[in-house]
């Protein structure tokens, strides 16, 4: 075939054959830059939720250490109400952070349920091809 668009045109065919090549190297190149801009994303993703946890971690643990310190306080002055206002901040962070952890894996089995996958699946749906 291309022998014809050779003695059509003289060099037709090599010049067929660079657009092809240059053709195939863009799209490799746009996939690469694609699979670059997906793993930035989820790595952006990952360090996003990372930190996160680290604030509510200290925030949790800032508010369990400061209603033992009440606690401690109210049972030294012998003030019951004090005490118990520090029991009932502990009391409140534990609760707090057993609900965000109850609603949040419940939140994962739905979404798995939902699509059939991970929530932490960055593969398409489909037949796993990337879409456009």
């Amino acid at each position: 075939m291309l022998e014809d668009y050779t003695k059509a045109y003289p060099g037709a065919s090599d010049i067929i054959i660079e657009l092809a090549r240059t053709e195939l190297n863009m799209a490799v190149a746009e996939q690469r830059h694609r699979h670059d801009l997906e793993s930035k994303e989820s790595n952006a993703y990952i360090e996003l939720a990372r930190r996160g946890q680290h604030y509510a971690a200290a925030i949790a643990g800032s508010c369990i250490v400061l209603g033992a310190v009440v606690m401690v306080v109210g049972m030294l002055t012998n003030q019951a109400g004090i005490a118990v206002t520090g029991a009932g901040l502990i009391l409140g962070v534990v609760v707090a952070l057993t609900v965000v952890f109850v609603t949040g894996r419940e939140s994962q089995a739905k979404a798995q349920a939902d699509t059939g996958r991970s929530p932490r699946d960055t593969t398409p749906p489909g037949d796993g091809q990337p879409t456009s």
